[in-house]
């Protein structure tokens, strides 16, 4: 290393080593060399020796915090977009999608899963995990959390807690960290997050379980995720009201005209366009009002919109049209599939054996008209008529049955449509 200084290719030259203090102690050191060769005298070498020890932790230190400056504002830049996408959302179901793709960047280390309180309001259920080890639980009562019974975040460790949540597996986790999300004093989900110790042996991960799932960051997260989805409920909820029938929580009239006219823009751009039609008008829906009062009949509106949702497929349109009258609208139904549907449709309500007030209400039954398109007609307008006179054709062939309507049914496309009872 000193050839070039006595070669006098270069004057000094400085480098870092470790040197082995007298007390034993290794500890790093900067050593400075300078060559003189005055003239007359004995060329000599100068050594400069300097413990770096400090400079060498101060620069560590910086580096550390340089880093966490770098993961931090990764942090933010990730809760930024988590926040974007969520208020970009177009309903609850994207949402948790996008839940269970960010909070793994957010928090690479843990396990973990979205709980939202399901249609009954009686169980939580799983609508996304994530991680190595996702909470085994998949749907469990809210009184078997501790943070949802009081209200607050809670953190439970395996080796210290005295009061766990009963929805934890037998092989209690390392560190549990449960999350309430809340709206206007309301819980709606919960945020579980999950640390396993021997996760992160086995990955070869030096980690911190104590410092971890960082539950101020955790917080911050899981308010996020808490806002968003409740002001997606809260759209949702106002959407649905003006979009849905309140008796029977089908899509209203509205609705359905707007989305049947869309229908057959898009089946008008498909090579094997179909799209299906029907009108269903309940049989003597005056003499059951008459007979056992408008609660009974509510009852039966109740019945027939739980069958056609049961019946139809998740882009089916199914409505209450007005009065005991609804459609159903089936993108892609050609006429065999349309006049099965109806037929099953038909012989659900028949089966149907309902009572009111302790009075058995005898056999439902209800009539049904059918109309195709492009066969009958590449209007909303014009297949609605189609499906209005074929079921007019029921009513008059003695009801209870299916007609779908023809190019050539002999009902006149001009004839009045007369009212049902």
């Amino acid at each position: 290393m000193i050839d070039p200084l006595i070669a006098g290719k270069q004057p000094s030259l400085s480098f870092e080593t470790i040197h082995q203090h007298k007390n034993g102690t290794r500890i790093p050191v900067e050593i400075f060399l300078q060559y003189i060769n005055p003239p007359g005298e004995s060329p000599r070498f100068v050594a400069i020796v300097r413990d770096v020890s400090e400079r060498r932790e101060a620069t560590r230190r910086l580096n550390t915090t340089i880093d966490e400056m770098a993961h931090r504002t990764k942090e933010i830049t990730l809760l930024s977009e988590l926040a974007d996408l969520l208020y970009s959302c177009h309903n609850v179901s994207e949402a948790y999608e996008v839940v269970t793709r960010f909070i793994p960047m957010l928090l690479p280390d843990l396990s973990g899963a979205l709980y939202i309180i399901d249609d009954t309001g009686v169980n939580l259920q799983s609508v996304g995990s994530w991680g190595t080890q996702p909470p085994e639980e998949t749907v469990f009562s809210p009184e078997d959390c501790v943070a949802v019974r009081r209200g607050l975040a809670y953190t439970s460790k395996a080796d210290e807690s005295a009061l766990f949540c009963r929805h934890l597996p037998e092989g209690k986790p390392d560190i549990s960290f449960c999350m309430p999300l809340a709206a206007q004093g309301e819980t709606f989900g919960l945020l579980h997050l999950l640390a396993y110790s021997d996760t992160a042996a086995t990955a070869g991960q030096q980690t911190d379980i104590d410092a971890k799932p960082r539950p101020d960051f955790s917080e911050t997260i899981a308010k996020q995720v808490s806002m968003a989805l409740a002001s997606l409920r809260s759209r949702e909820e106002l959407q649905n009201r003006s979009i849905r029938d309140p008796l029977t929580n089908l899509f209203n009239r509205r609705y359905m005209e707007e989305s049947f006219e869309r229908e057959l823009h898009r089946a008008a751009r498909s090579e094997k366009p179909a799209v299906s039609f029907m009108m269903i008008d309940i049989d003597h829906f005056k003499k059951i009002n008459d007979t056992y009062g408008h609660d009974a009949g509510d009852m039966v509106l109740r019945e027939l919109g739980y069958i056609l949702t049961r019946k139809s497929r998740k882009y089916d349109i199914a409505c209450r049209f007005g009065g005991e009258e609804f459609v159903l609208c089936l993108p892609g139904a050609c006429r065999e599939i349309a006049e099965k549907r109806a037929t099953d449709i038909r012989e659900s309500v028949k089966r149907l054996s309902l009572h009111y007030e302790g009075r058995d209400m005898g056999v439902i039954t209800i009539s049904v008209g059918v109309s195709i398109y492009p066969d009958l007609g590449e209007t909303p307008a014009e297949l609605m008529k189609k499906a209005d006179q074929a079921l007019y054709q029921a009513k008059e062939n003695g009801r209870d049955r299916v007609v779908v309507a023809e190019p050539n049914n002999g009902v006149s496309a001009a004839s009045p449509i007369k009212l049902r009872r």
